[in-house]
């Protein structure tokens, strides 16, 4: 599944997000359906999510703080009663975007059935900034958890490998339109 991020949702010096954009919360919601499929077998040894906002460190912070609130906050609301209308109407949420996702598998699991392991998905994902801030680039220690949102830029360059990698979201503009640098 190929998404454009609109370019009103792709901070730049004239385009100052504020909020976080509609597309990471839909990026998000695909990488924890994915995560929900593969818990209960385990289908792959890790499941990643790569966030790269900019090759500088500015925007990995903002970022980092709004995936981190998203995730706080879902984390709350699917831990409430299942009448609760914020549940329900986050349920519907998560379910529209497994619609538009289920077109692209074969054979996709009931939304029913990965419901259930949604809030176990985002209790197990570590949240992790990724960038050289702290006076050296953070080591990830892939055997702590099997989900990971890694949130950075010019630190998983090349050399870097993220394992179980399932969803990037990458909101920056074409820069000079260098196709190995995109």
């Amino acid at each position: 599944l190929v998404k454009t991020i609109p370019v009103s949702e792709i901070p730049s010096p004239e385009n100052s997000l504020r909020e976080p954009p509609q597309s990471l919360t839909e990026a998000l919601q695909i990488f924890f359906l994915g995560v929900a499929i593969g818990l209960p077998q385990h289908d792959a040894k890790y499941r990643s999510m790569l966030i790269h906002p900019s090759r500088e460190t500015t925007g990995h912070g903002q970022y980092f703080g709004w995936v981190t609130e998203i995730v706080n906050a879902w984390r709350r609301i699917l831990s409430l009663n299942e009448n609760d209308s914020d549940k329900i109407e986050l349920l519907g949420s998560f379910e529209k975007t497994y619609d538009e996702l289920k077109t692209t598998v074969s054979s996709p699991p009931l939304f029913a059935d990965l419901k259930s392991q949604l809030l176990r998905a985002l209790r197990q994902t570590q949240i992790i900034e990724v960038n050289a801030t702290p006076g050296r680039t953070p080591q990830i220690d892939w055997s702590r958890a099997y989900s990971h949102i890694l949130v950075g830029g010019q630190a998983m360059d090349r050399v870097f490998t993220v394992e179980g990698l399932t969803v990037t979201y990458m909101p920056r503009g074409s820069g000079v339109g260098n196709a190995d640098t995109i």
